[in-house]
């Protein structure tokens, strides 16, 4: 009597799945991406509209309320305690960042507001 014997089959060696530490790794990303995003949200203060700024000069609060938007004509004190103070000056230009006003015998006749860093103005430059 013969008894048949399966052939033995070597081991087939397949590589191992990365399904599973693909997955987890996604779900450790998407975590910390949940609890950062969260974080900022609660970090950061309420945003106040433009025209609710508190002035800076309260000298010009005895003056009576100030406008909230540089307009043509200003004097330099009213631009100042409306936009603050510019990084740099350059001669009669005041510059702030991309953005700058220039002024002609102390009062305000020309402005560009950078979307990068908006003046408090309504228009990028003044009407003409």
């Amino acid at each position: 009597m013969s008894v048949r014997r399966r052939p033995s089959r070597a081991r087939e060696t397949r590589p191992g799945s990365l399904r599973g530490p693909l997955l987890a790794s996604l779900g450790v990303v998407a975590t910390l991406a949940l609890i950062g995003g969260w974080s900022d949200r609660q970090d950061a203060p309420p945003r106040t509209p433009d025209d609710a700024m508190p002035l800076s000069d309260p000298g010009l609060a005895q003056l009576g309320e100030a406008p909230a938007r540089l307009e043509i004509g200003m004097d330099e004190q009213t631009v100042r305690a409306i936009q603050g103070e510019p990084l740099q000056w350059n001669g009669s230009e005041w510059v702030y960042g991309p953005s700058w006003l220039r002024f002609e015998d102390g009062s305000l006749v020309d402005w560009y507001s950078s979307p990068l860093h908006p003046l408090h103005t309504s228009t990028r430059t003044p009407p003409r």
